[in-house]
């Protein structure tokens, strides 16, 4: 536990308890609180945003969790109807999946909770010239209303009259997703609020929905996503789910992720407006992820030796002790090394390089998609490394521009490629701060990256085979540069 983890349980635990104290003053101080979180949700670099892991992701993710401790006094606030004017204008404006949650579960939570502003969803759906995003962003919060609101009459049929036209979209994503939300309101409601409502005009439709092969094929991709298949908006408004089983499911690294215990031990029996932890949710998150990831269970074995290969805890599991001085708590910094493996396709490779990264404290891996750590060929090789390490999500178009401004920080760029300037890996004095380049499976590192190179590295060697694979390259490369570090003392021994 490091001072940053200790700052933020305590901060929001304040948070939490200001709301149970109602005065002028605290309410105020709430207004304040809100209003400077507002702004770190609703600012950033626009280059920075685009990256999951980056520092700008991680600040505002970080604000909107906190954000998140005053929804229950936000639904009662006097200025409930700007704070929903404003979240619709977020809506447009969020790029990754991780924050556009939160603006959708937040919208969904007051749409639930108070009825007379959903037209304004109505209304911004039925904008048919709406980027395909919003569009799907607004599906996502009919479907969490949907599901807490599957028997009121006139929400249905608001929701057929809104959603129908949506069906006949030429946008893939939008039709599916105007599919899935109609199936699951067709599925959740009875038979007889279906009768006297607008589904009953399309039930030839929703027929169609349910036993088309084709969209049964792509339901299947929907269950796959918990916030799509089984987020409740209301029973998972936890501590937990906020601080932890969020993050987790997005594919937060742990450094981001904050246990409940954490917040146990300083709230003690103090009353708050949000709970803790919501048991049956928890467990149906936490099944739902193994199920997803495919991770196995594993059981803990009595009458086993205790002299076994110890591959090390779970982060998540570990109690936070706030005894503990903060100079006492301090993680070992990173090395400061970002590994750039947005070129690499194969799913084995990247595994490997997650373990290498993480065993050998690389500031960061820089990843195409994050997507390819829910992988089982992924995960096969990575073990749970990647929950241990800082990734970042670059894509491959937009690597140059990424390379450049990290130039701008004072990194240097090398790659690891067979070129006429390349360095042998035994002749090279590798840099301190560095970006490595590792090139594509088959087409290596393209010209246009190439050239944004400070320096190459190339790994001499004698036999007939033309190149390594470029997981024990970068493995190769990655241990040169510690063992330079280890020769000047400039690095920590490696255990």
């Amino acid at each position: 536990m490091d001072r940053d983890y200790t700052c933020r349980v305590f901060l929001n635990s304040l948070f939490l308890m200001l709301q149970m104290q109602p005065s002028t003053s605290s309410d105020s101080a709430i207004e304040s609180f809100i209003a400077q979180l507002q702004n770190i949700c609703g600012t950033g670099s626009e280059l920075e945003s685009k990256y999951l892991g980056s520092t700008d992701q991680r600040r505002r993710s970080r604000a909107w969790s906190s954000l998140f401790m005053f929804m229950p006094w936000i639904l009662q606030w006097s200025n409930l109807a700007d704070f929903v004017d404003w979240l619709f204008v977020r809506l447009k404006s969020e790029i990754l999946p991780a924050t556009r949650h939160f603006v959708e579960w937040s919208l969904a939570l007051v749409l639930v909770r108070c009825p007379e502003f959903r037209p304004l969803l109505w209304r911004h759906l039925k904008n048919f010239r709406g980027k395909a995003h919003i569009t799907i962003s607004l599906c996502t919060v009919s479907l969490f209303v949907t599901r807490k609101r599957y028997q009121e009459h006139q929400f249905l049929t608001d929701l057929c009259d809104s959603l129908t036209p949506w069906l006949t979209c030429n946008h893939f994503t939008v039709r599916a997703y105007a599919q899935w939300v109609l199936y699951t309101a067709w599925q959740l409601a009875d038979r007889d609020v279906v009768k006297s409502t607008g589904l009953t005009a399309i039930a030839p439709l929703v027929n169609f929905l349910v036993e088309n092969p084709e969209c049964q094929r792509h339901r299947e991709q929907f269950y796959l996503e918990y916030a799509l298949s089984a987020f409740d908006v209301e029973e998972d408004l936890t501590i937990d789910y906020i601080f932890s089983g969020h993050g987790q499911l997005q594919g937060y690294t742990t450094d981001e992720i904050i246990s409940s215990h954490a917040f146990g031990r300083v709230l003690l029996t103090a009353p708050i407006a949000i709970p803790l932890l919501n048991e049956t949710r928890k467990t149906i998150y936490d099944l739902w992820q193994k199920k997803a990831l495919q991770l196995p269970v594993q059981v803990d074995d009595p009458t086993s030796s205790n002299v076994v290969q110890r591959k090390g805890d779970v982060w998540s599991n570990h109690e936070v002790d706030f005894s503990i001085p903060f100079e006492k708590s301090q993680k070992v910094p990173r090395l400061p090394l970002i590994l750039a493996a947005s070129l690499l396709e194969k799913p084995e490779n990247l595994g490997g390089l997650s373990r290498t990264c993480e065993i050998f404290g690389v500031e960061t891996l820089v990843l195409h998609s994050m997507k390819v750590t829910t992988e089982a060929a992924f995960q096969s090789l990575a073990v749970t490394s990647h929950l241990h390490l800082p990734l970042l999500e670059v894509l491959r178009r937009n690597l140059p521009e990424f390379l450049t401004a990290k130039r701008r920080e004072g990194y240097t760029i090398v790659g690891v490629e067979q070129a006429e300037s390349s360095v042998a890996l035994n002749h090279a004095s590798i840099p301190e701060r560095i970006i490595l380049v590792l090139g594509n499976e088959k087409g290596g590192i393209p010209p246009n990256i190439l050239t944004l190179c400070d320096m190459l590295i190339e790994i001499p060697q004698s036999g007939e085979t033309r190149s390594l694979n470029v997981h024990v390259s970068g493995s190769l490369v990655m241990w040169e540069y510690i063992r330079q570090r280890l020769d000047t003392g400039n690095v920590r021994e490696i255990a």
